[in-house]
Parts: C-alpha cells; sequence; structure tokens
C-alpha cells in the first residue's frame, strides 16, 4: 500500500481540493448544493492523483538514475500498473465532472489534455512550469464550473483569482526544477518573481473588486501580503543555500501555504469563518501525511 501512497504522493491532493473549496464559493457563496460540490472535488482529485501517478510513468527511466527509491525505478509498482491507473483515474475525473454538468466536463477534459502534455512532453522545457501553472488555474475554475454556460465560468472574480493561482504555481515549479541537484539559482530568482506576482494578482483583486464580496477586502489583502512575505523570506533565504534538501524544504512549505491562500479567497469572498476555516483544514491531512509521504 505505502508505494502506492508515495507514487500518488497523496498530501499533495489536499491543495488541489483547496481549489474546489475556493472556486464553489467564488459562484455558489456556500458549499451547497452538496452532490454538486462533491462532485467536482472528486473530479479534481482524480485528474490531480492521475497527474502525479503519470508523471512517475513517464520518468521513471530518468528516475533510474536520479530518484531510484521512487516507487516505479524500484520495482516496488510495474510501470504498466502505473499506466493504467493514470490513465483510469484520469478517466475517472472526466466521470465526476458529468455530474456537475457540460461546463464541468470541458474543464476537465481540458485538464487531463494539461496533464497529459506536462507529463509526457513539456516537463524540463520552458513551457513546463506555465503548462503546470494553467493546469492549477483550471482545477480553479473547475470548481466554479457548476455553471449554466462556459461563459459563466471565465468570468471575474474566479478568473483572476485563477490567474494568480497559476502564476504562483508556475514561480514554485520554477523554483523546483532544480530541486534534484540544487546547483542554479537561475530557477529560484525566476521561482520567486513568479510567486510574487500570483499573490500580487490576488492583493490586486481584493484591493479593487468589491461585487458581492461579503469579507472584508482590506483585513484579507493583509493576511494574503503577510503570507506572502513569510513565503518570499524563505525563498530568499533558499536562495543563498541552494541545496536540494533546502529546495524542497521550501517547495513543500509553499505547497502547504497554497492551501491557506484558498482559504483566505474563501473568507474574503463569503465573509464566512466556517467555510474559510473547513478550507484551511485541509492543511493538517497533508501536513501529517507529509510526513511520511513526499509532496514533491
Amino acid at each position: 500500500m505505502k508505494p502506492w501512497l508515495q507514487l500518488l504522493r497523496l498530501p499533495a491532493v489536499f491543495t488541489a481540493m483547496a481549489d474546489i473549496f475556493a472556486g464553489f464559493i467564488l459562484t455558489h457563496g456556500s458549499f451547497t448544493p452538496l452532490n454538486t460540490f462533491l462532485a467536482l472535488l472528486g473530479a479534481s482529485c482524480s485528474l490531480y492523483l492521475a497527474g502525479m501517478v503519470l508523471n512517475d510513468f513517464f520518468d521513471h527511466r530518468l528516475d533510474l538514475i536520479e530518484r531510484p527509491e521512487r516507487p516505479i525505478p524500484s520495482g516496488r509498482i510495474a510501470p504498466r500498473h502505473a499506466l493504467l491507473v493514470g490513465v483510469g483515474l484520469l478517466l475517472t475525473g472526466i466521470g465526476f465532472a458529468f455530474a456537475a454538468g457540460l461546463p464541468s466536463v470541458i474543464v476537465a477534459v481540458a485538464i487531463a489534455l494539461s496533464v497529459l502534455a506536462y507529463d509526457g512532453c513539456l516537463k524540463g522545457t520552458p513551457l513546463g512550469p506555465w503548462n503546470m501553472g494553467l493546469c492549477r488555474g483550471l482545477n480553479l475554475l473547475l470548481g466554479a464550473s457548476a455553471a449554466e454556460s462556459l461563459t459563466e465560468v471565465f468570468q471575474l472574480p474566479q478568473l483572476a483569482v485563477a490567474v494568480g493561482f497559476a502564476l504562483y504555481i508556475v514561480g514554485v515549479t520554477t523554483f523546483a526544477s532544480d530541486e534534484a541537484k540544487g546547483s542554479r539559482k537561475l530557477p529560484l530568482v525566476l521561482g520567486m518573481v513568479g510567486v510574487i506576482a500570483g499573490i500580487g494578482v490576488l492583493c490586486g483583486l481584493f484591493a479593487v473588486w468589491t461585487k458581492d464580496v461579503l469579507g472584508n477586502g482590506p483585513t484579507a489583502l493583509f493576511v494574503m501580503a503577510l503570507i506572502g512575505v513569510s513565503i518570499i523570506r524563505r525563498m530568499v533565504i533558499t536562495l543563498w543555500t541552494p541545496s536540494p534538501a533546502a529546495i524542497q524544504s521550501t517547495v513543500k512549505l509553499m505547497l502547504l501555504s497554497y492551501v491557506i491562500l484558498c482559504g483566505v479567497v474563501v473568507h474574503w469572498f463569503a465573509g464566512n469563518i466556517a467555510y474559510s476555516l473547513a478550507t484551511v483544514a485541509l492543511i493538517f491531512p497533508a501536513m501529517f501525511l507529509g510526513r511520511v509521504i513526499r509532496l514533491t
């Protein structure tokens, strides 16, 4: 069982769930209808886990050299089994989306194609981080996709939040691109730029968007900026000591912080402490499982 949990990188799936919490709140103001919310949650989890499995499937030959301890190169999971599970999870994710409507299916298919593009050919290229950011932005929009038409999905404020989160993940992915060696500083600098840009978009949204907002914009702006300063401080420290362990630790912090950022978005828009706490609470299973299973 543990090799499969490692292959799935189970702790990280809670960051994908946080997207759905935030996206659904931005379009519904609550977690009702519950059946639709749960269907989108299932779709997101399945698609995210598929990406993790297929990532290792496509990388298993390289991992024989760089990460021989991973489940596939170590021989604990056969490549063909990983491929079957990865494809099965992609189809399951699209199946869950059917319960939420056609716009959700379209967004889910777009995520599935983006996952295949990243894992299959774009990872390791300059387009890789941007593709990963696209996956994350689409995942936020998947949470917002229970609508009458696709046009309703790609509107403010959820579109701005998706852009902000996408840029943040572009930065995280770029920052993590050399984590196996930790010898180059340029990816770390570019990663910082991406993270700052993403948080900047979210702060700008909190400052100017007031339509249908039930929370406190200035408070959300202050909290978002405070979290951003904490993350950037950690990135700067890592920049001066760019070892693989330091980079991996900082990437883990940024992924866990992502859940909190989603919680801030929820509180800003809904003004409901219960909804925001429910979102932030996703960090606890991620942290608990992260003690025994790596997030990256």
